[in-house]
Parts: structure tokens; sequence; C-alpha cells
């Protein structure tokens, strides 16, 4: 499930796009989303991705789909921003499945939001 939108931010197009990837969904979503990204991001927009893939990216992950996502993001020169825990479990554990992906033209300033998206405070699960 993705929904995607355009706007212009210091006249340059910018896509933005949510993401919802349900626990359960195989190899074919991240087909799927590639197949909607060609169609999408074009060289001459920003882009940010975001939303909940329920794939862990934390450096002790043992997901076996996080291939899938880094091949993905790789091959769209997009780079994963969020750099801290976005769920702390009851014991101690946390986990950074909500992500923020970005690709910004660092010559036209807005790449200045990535501080501020990668300082994005965890939220704690009941």
């Amino acid at each position: 499930e993705c929904c995607f939108m355009e706007v212009n931010c210091r006249d340059k197009p910018c896509l933005i796009g949510v993401c919802y990837r349900p626990p359960s969904q195989g190899v074919h979503y991240w087909n799927k989303l590639e197949s909607v990204l060609a169609q999408c991001v074009k060289p001459a927009h920003n882009t940010i991705l975001c939303g909940d893939f329920n794939i862990d990216v934390s450096p002790c992950s043992r997901d076996p789909q996080l291939h899938y996502l880094s091949d993905l993001a790789s091959s769209r020169g997009i780079q994963q921003c969020t750099a801290v825990a976005t769920r702390l479990g009851r014991h101690g554990t946390s986990s950074t499945l909500d992500l923020v992906y970005c690709l910004f033209d660092p010559g036209d300033g807005t790449s200045q939001v990535l501080p501020r998206i990668q300082n994005t405070a965890a939220v704690s699960t009941c």
C-alpha cells in the first residue's frame, strides 16, 4: 500500500511517498514497489519515501527481507535517513521499522531537512 504526491519546493518538484508493508508480505511486495518507484521517481525530483516497512534496519537486524529493501534503495539512489530506533520494546529491545528514505539534490538547499529527520524520537510500544 503506497500513496505518492508531488509538491513544488523552491520551484523544484518533490515526490513524497508513504508506504505500509504488512508483516506477512513476501517478495512480491518489493517487486511491486520497484515498479511503482520506476514510474514515479525521476532524476529531477527530490524524493522522500517514508512509512512502516515492517523490516528492522537496525545494525543487529537479521530480517530475511532486509536485503530486498537495501537493494531497492541502492538501485534508486535513495538513502535511509532514520538513524535512531523508532520502536522501543518492554524489555529494553528496540527496532528501526518506521523509515524515511530521501534523495535530494545537494545543490538546491533542501538537504538541510536530513538532520531533522535523523533526530526523530522513538515511540514506546505498550
